[in-house]
């Protein structure tokens, strides 16, 4: 049995050695984005599951009847972060980091923050002009939900 384990371990450490898997740490890609007035945002809350994103980093999947994302649940939305925030690997999950590099949000866990719609290519004074689709900009602190 010990045998087994040593070789497992010595087989996971050479995958990610050799960049097969994700380190723990890895950066991960945002999008972020500022709004033209640079202390707006929107009135409204978004809450609800945030999930890894495979190209972006992040996604929420919303919670029915939380703000402006009426209408939009069970349907991962990309999320987009304020300029600054950036992320890494923390195992199979994504940690969300302000621009201070605190920890502020961890995929896999429920958050509720300030935020809204951003139709593709921006609005709301949010310019994003190379975004194809819509996203959920997270513009006011994240808080954990139980």
């Amino acid at each position: 049995m010990t045998k087994q384990l040593a070789a497992t371990l010595a087989l996971a450490l050479c995958l990610v050695g050799c960049g097969l898997l994700p380190g723990h740490g890895d950066p991960v890609q945002l999008i972020t984005g500022q709004a033209l007035a640079p202390d707006s945002c929107f009135a409204a809350d978004v809450a609800g599951l945030l999930v890894v994103d495979p190209t972006y980093g992040t996604a929420i999947v919303a919670q029915a009847g939380v703000g402006s994302m009426v209408g939009v649940t069970d349907v991962p939305t990309t999320v987009a972060w304020r300029p600054g925030f950036t992320a890494r690997r923390s195992g199979s999950e994504v940690e969300v980091l302000n621009p201070l590099g605190i920890a502020v949000a961890t995929t896999g866990r429920s958050y509720r923050f300030s935020g809204g719609i951003v139709s593709a290519g921006g609005s709301s004074d949010l310019q994003l002009p190379e975004r194809t689709t819509r996203v959920i900009w997270a513009c006011g602190d994240t808080q954990p939900l139980p």
